[in-house]
């Protein structure tokens, strides 16, 4: 069935690629428990996000598998799930 709204599909990781594709010097901030701050640009994540995705190759996961994460709420979770989507 082809959507009419949105010519792409809407999901994290496309919406990522198109922020760092755009606004590549762009941060994303986030606070942690001791309320210091993290910063990362979009570029960042993204070329973090697909070195992990490489390492995951690397280790023989493909597309399809299924990538646990049991980690709390914070940056390097984003990262992970952009690395595994």
């Amino acid at each position: 069935m082809k959507a009419t709204m949105m010519s792409v599909p809407l999901s994290v990781n496309v919406l990522v690629e198109r922020d760092a594709r755009l606004f590549p010097s762009s941060e994303i901030v986030s606070r942690l428990p001791d309320k210091s701050l993290v910063r990362h640009t979009y570029g960042d994540f993204v070329r973090r996000s697909k070195a992990l995705a490489q390492s995951l190759i690397g280790l023989g996961i493909k597309a399809g598998d299924r990538v646990a994460t049991c980690m709390p709420q914070r940056a390097e979770k984003r990262l992970a799930r952009g690395g595994c989507s």
